[in-house]
């Protein structure tokens, strides 16, 4: 279940970075990203591997 939250939270942050950078619109049938690209950016993860 975590691996599918986080692949569609991937998914969602890519397509809203990758939209501002080209302003193209999404193929006929995909739903945008339910939040805003700022949200996405402002998403804090202090507990990641890497992280000491």
């Amino acid at each position: 279940m975590i691996q599918q939250q986080e692949a569609q939270w991937w998914r969602d942050a890519s397509i809203a970075y990758w939209q501002s950078l080209n302003g193209l619109p999404l193929p006929a049938g995909h739903a945008p990203p339910p939040e805003s690209l700022d949200h996405y950016k402002s998403l804090e993860f202090p507990n990641a591997p890497g992280r000491g």
